[in-house]
């Protein structure tokens, strides 16, 4: 089902759709606001909502969203603000309006997180670590959709993708093959400290592994409201589930490492702020220490320049992800050093 996108949805359509979400939520509408791939709906009144596409089938987003809204729930008393999805006026989330398929969220206040900002980025880590704490699994319901796949799978597959594209990369970028030994061997130390610390979960009846949590596992900042408090509101739950926590916190810092550089205190802060929010151990926090080598900035980078065919016009673009590993390491060396 196509989302209601300006350049999809003529207006016509757009005067359809709006009063079918009017009638399905019972909301008295004053305008609507395209905003890329969601819109924002204000009522008479002021408040304000968003309407999100769906583009899975409603048969599976809607299992989805009761766990999300039901988990949303048990955060309010950690104090985690999250845009939990609304139900409609016929008991369900998600709704078909106009033959648009998507379901309401509040429109929360606050702009996207800048993790180049070091207190909204430990703000972030803050937050991610009270969710965790929240919703460790031993707390949690048994359901399918809980289940969304593992940091240890992830970092393995992008592994193994760094092993079979060096070759072509190497061929086509001549000024990165130093660094096939330091990469190499980032990213097997990460794989196995993530095999090492959390053991298969092949059902919550079964003897369920204290390390998981609902984890959000999207933690982009276009995913992180910044309210100008100690903590932040959390977005589009799409992707969350059961996983290694310590994944949360290793998003933020490759998104932080890419978008502003090795800062001083990235690495050594984000640890300790964690560690003490979330209650890790010493040997969790030797581990997270371990995954934030895993070079991700460059598979990502990588995998996309070799997806669109190597372009001469994305090279300096892999060249700086290149750059961002070097930073990484020689950060990580002083400031774990540091911490030892």
């Amino acid at each position: 089902m196509a989302p209601p996108q300006s350049q999809r949805m003529p207006e016509s359509a757009v005067t359809a759709w709006r009063a079918a979400v009017a009638a399905a939520y019972g909301l008295r509408l004053r305008a609507v606001v395209r905003r890329r791939s969601v819109w924002g709906l204000i009522e008479e009144d002021g408040q304000k909502w968003i309407w999100k596409p769906v583009t899975v089938p409603a048969d599976v987003a809607e299992p989805r969203l009761v766990v999300v809204a039901r988990l949303a729930e048990r955060l309010k008393p950690a104090g985690v603000v999250v845009a939990a999805p609304v139900m409609n006026r016929y008991g369900a989330f998600v709704s078909v309006c106009a033959e648009q398929t998507g379901y309401l969220q509040p429109w929360l206040d606050g702009r996207h997180a800048q993790y180049a900002n070091r207190q909204e980025r430990l703000a972030a880590i803050a937050t991610v670590a009270a969710l965790h704490r929240a919703l460790p699994v031993a707390t949690l319901f048994d359901s399918a959709v809980l289940y969304r796949g593992s940091l240890r799978e992830k970092l393995r597959r992008k592994a193994r993708f760094l092993q079979q594209s060096w070759p072509v990369i190497a061929d086509r970028l001549p000024e990165v093959r130093g660094l096939w030994a330091r990469l190499q061997a980032a990213a097997a130390e990460a794989v196995r400290a993530a095999w090492s610390s959390q053991p298969l979960w092949p059902s919550l009846r079964s003897e369920h592994p204290p390390l998981m949590a609902y984890c959000h596992r999207d933690l982009a900042p276009h995913n992180v409201l910044w309210q100008g408090g100690p903590s932040l509101a959390l977005l589009d739950f799409d992707q969350a589930g059961l996983d290694d926590p310590l994944g949360d916190v290793l998003q933020i810092c490759n998104h932080t490492l890419f978008l502003a550089g090795a800062q001083p205190g990235l690495l050594r802060e984000t640890v300790a702020v964690y560690q003490r929010t979330a209650g890790l151990t010493l040997e969790r926090a030797e581990v997270l220490w371990l995954l934030l080598r895993f070079p991700d900035v460059w598979v990502r980078v990588a995998s996309e320049w070799l997806e669109a065919g190597c372009p001469e016009a994305g090279r300096a673009r892999v060249l700086y992800a290149a750059a961002c590993e070097q930073a990484r390491w020689q950060l990580w060396a002083e400031e774990h050093a540091a911490q030892h």
